[in-house]
């Protein structure tokens, strides 16, 4: 590559690449020539003028500087807070990595964020379009983050937008991010977005993560390509965001069933952007932090790798959680595997379910029958809708079992619901509205529940979990007692070894002395139930 100061031009002879410097800003950072302009205009200390915004761009640099005031405040407070330094160092944040990443501190108090911006002169209803104060019934105005660890949430060139708080010690939400501000959209911002672009140019890889605390730990590992989104689902906008960097993503998200549900939505809306996915579900009951701290940067740099394609992990997933013997869990392979775009994976996939396969032991015949319905699937799929034809959008999810509905009720009883809530954390359940509303359940309530549930858990479930268990209180004979209780669990727990052991059934192969343990475990299971 040459560079010429006489022309103020360089050319690349390798690539081809050619231009001025506004081209190779351009290039460089994916922006547009009025933002190379603005970038480099700024890093040389020219002021741009345009008469008809001046207005927008005075308004802007006050709004920025807000930010900015408000980020001094936060990072001052952290420097003064033993909570909030004992927090981090249990995290392991150091005080340099917290510096690093601008991490902060609000205070318990009411207003002193506000009191202080007004101090600057900044009105306090210029600071609620910000989301830094919120007016009270008075008239008068507080802070909105307190008693809260402080993240800076920059876009895609560095601009400090908006704030992310995690609540120290009790208290719910958990984290508060900035509502959409002047400055701020949260379907056009990934945290980490900033420090992550040039390494996601460099890899051609972007590692999608769910919060900001994996982000730091994936950085810190050496995954310098990890973003997450905040506080809402990953967007088109996000994923095109993506896409100026990167050709593929890894979704490092929780095992959980809540985990699972968001990187299958996040790799639909990734695979539809033109990205290559891969999945690669944390270890149980771990994040890229706590796997950090535990294990180290070996392990989370593994756990990157370790991604699986969409049809792998969607077959991983059923066949963990699904049962061969019912017809729900073969409507959902045919579905998955419809959409492989790989013959081989077909291919493999059947000879895998094949020695699963209900009614045929003919092998051979069962991986002809699987290839049909396969071929059959893609061509339902395929094949645009008749006027007036009523076949579902969806492969239509089994109801909830009896003993997962004996379960959730048991929430309603004040003496039976810790013992509820604790098993629903168990991840025993298997039908499909029972994942979800396992994965809802957990996600909204706190570790214990003490207290009537119609206060103190009800409410703060999602409107569509307290809809079924109004459903399955209203068509339940018989109250739910301690006894019933235990009897649902412990048969939740056999119906999930039944199905770990068709698992390792079907993984044996040809060694007969392990088929025969393990049918002969099948069948006292069987008998137990009857």
């Amino acid at each position: 590559m040459s560079v010429s100061a006489t022309t103020g031009t360089y050319r690349c002879w390798s690539c081809g690449a050619k231009g001025d410097v506004f081209n190779f800003v351009m290039e460089l950072d994916r922006l547009t020539f009025r933002e190379a302009l603005e970038q480099l205009a700024s890093e040389c200390g020219v002021e741009l003028t345009k008469r008809s915004s001046d207005p927008e761009i005075a308004l802007r640099q006050r709004r920025e500087s807000a930010m900015a005031l408000a980020q001094e405040f936060f990072v001052e407070q952290w420097g003064k807070s033993s909570l909030a330094k004992e927090y981090c160092t249990g995290r392991g944040l150091d005080a340099a990595l917290c510096a690093e990443w601008g991490i902060g501190f609000a205070p318990s108090q009411n207003d002193p964020l506000a009191t202080k911006l007004k101090k600057e002169g900044y009105t306090l209803q210029e600071c609620q379009e910000l989301f830094l104060v919120e007016k009270d019934q008075s008239g008068g105005y507080f802070d909105r983050f307190r008693s809260r660890l402080m993240f800076p949430i920059h876009d895609e060139r560095g601009r400090l937008v908006a704030f992310g708080g995690r609540i120290l010690g009790n208290g719910i939400p958990k984290y508060i991010n900035s509502s959409d501000t002047p400055l701020f959209s949260k379907r056009r911002t990934l945290y980490g977005m900033h420090r992550a672009r040039n390494p996601m140019a460099d890899s051609g890889r972007a590692v999608l993560v769910e919060g900001y605390l994996d982000v730091i730990a994936c950085h810190r590992a050496g995954a310098k390509e990890a973003v997450a989104s905040l506080g809402t689902s990953l967007s088109e906008e996000h994923a095109q965001m993506i896409k100026k960097w990167a050709k593929e993503v890894v979704i490092l998200y929780d095992a959980d069933a809540a985990g699972q549900k968001a990187a299958d939505r996040a790799e639909e809306i990734l695979s539809g952007a033109g990205l290559r996915v891969r999945i690669a579900l944390m270890p149980p009951g771990e994040d890229p932090d706590t796997l950090l701290r535990t294990s180290g940067p070996e392990a989370v740099k593994a756990a990157v790798e370790a991604g699986l394609s969409p049809t792998d992990f969607r077959m991983k997933q059923l066949r963990h959680t699904g049962d061969p013997q019912t017809e729900d869990f073969w409507e959902q392979a045919y579905e998955i595997l419809s959409h492989a775009t790989n013959a081989v994976d077909i291919e493999r996939f059947a000879i895998e379910l094949a020695g699963v396969y209900p009614g045929i032991r003919d092998r051979v015949a069962a991986e002809r029958a699987i290839k049909k319905q396969i071929v059959a699937a893609r061509r339902n799929r395929q094949t645009p809708a008749v006027a007036g034809a009523t076949r579902p959008t969806r492969i239509p999810k089994a109801p909830v079992h009896p003993y997962e509905a004996l379960v959730m009720r048991a929430l309603l009883v004040e003496e039976l619901a810790p013992r509820a809530l604790a098993a629903i954390r168990d991840d025993i359940f298997f039908t499909g509205q029972g994942i979800d509303a396992q994965a809802a359940i957990s996600d909204a309530l706190p570790a214990k529940v003490s207290g009537d549930p119609s206060k103190t858990i009800v409410p703060i479930l999602p409107e569509a979990i307290q809809d079924i268990l109004s459903m399955l209180e209203s068509k339940a004979v018989l109250d739910v007692s301690a006894e019933s209780l235990d009897g649902a669990i412990n048969g939740l727990k056999e119906k999930k070894e039944e199905r770990d052991l068709q698992r390792r059934k079907s993984e044996v192969g040809d060694d007969d002395v392990s088929l025969k343990i393990i049918q002969e475990s099948l069948e006292k299971l069987k008998n137990k139930e009857t």
